[in-house]
């Protein structure tokens, strides 16, 4: 008989994961679904479905490091304009 489908398996129960730890991997898969159309992917081949995956992910952390390296940039160059008037940034 097979087990039903709302009980976890002995694996997910022997490896908790806080809620914390789970909320910004599930975020980011919405974020996905919704901004870049994960959740739309109509491919006929499965290399082809992988390929549109990879290319949403690809974006993703294209976007999270040219959002990150654009926010040291700023802070940088705030950094070297108030030194130059004496104040400390």
């Amino acid at each position: 008989m097979a087990k039903p489908l709302w009980q976890p398996s002995n694996e997910a129960l022997s490896n908790p994961v806080s809620p914390w730890e789970r909320n910004p991997i599930e975020g980011k898969f919405d974020q996905a679904k919704e901004g870049y159309g994960l959740a739309n992917i109509d491919a006929k081949l499965n290399t082809t479905s992988q390929s549109c995956i990879a290319a949403i992910v690809l974006e993703l952390n294209l976007v999270r490091l040219t959002r990150h390296n654009l926010l040291h940039l700023y802070q940088n160059s705030m950094k070297k304009s108030c030194s130059l008037f004496g104040k400390k940034f």
